[in-house]
């Protein structure tokens, strides 16, 4: 998915903080449901993977959650715009018919909020 097509997370993120984002998987008819595998990856604008993260796998779950802290959300001379994209494999039934190992792959974007500090005179 180009970076174009991302979905925009606003909430305020500030540099060096840490902060947790949750999936939850829907089903079709509505139910929540665990992905069979669930990768991860940060980066920048430009696609430079941030502090090595680069397909970091977790344990799929109904919510799954990604915790970013320290280098994740240092201060960057090249952007404050940070992308998460998600990707995997599901099962799914459609009209009583199964589907295994369905792809997903979603980006979604968020901006980290520089802490200014004042210098005193």
């Amino acid at each position: 998915m180009g970076q174009d097509c991302s979905i925009k997370i606003t909430v305020k993120v500030f540099q060096d903080s840490s902060v947790g984002f949750g999936f939850t998987f829907m089903g079709l008819n509505d139910t929540e449901f665990p992905p069979n595998t669930f990768l991860w990856s940060l980066t920048d604008p430009n696609g430079v993977v941030i502090n090595g993260r680069y397909k970091e796998s977790e344990t799929p779950d109904t919510t799954t959650w990604i915790l970013l802290e320290g280098l994740d959300l240092a201060d960057s001379v090249n952007s404050t715009l940070r992308y998460i994209t998600i990707e995997g494999t599901y099962d799914e039934s459609l009209d009583d018919v199964p589907h295994l190992g369905v792809t997903y792959k979603e980006q979604y974007d968020f901006d980290i909020c520089k802490i200014i500090v004042p210098i005193a005179p």
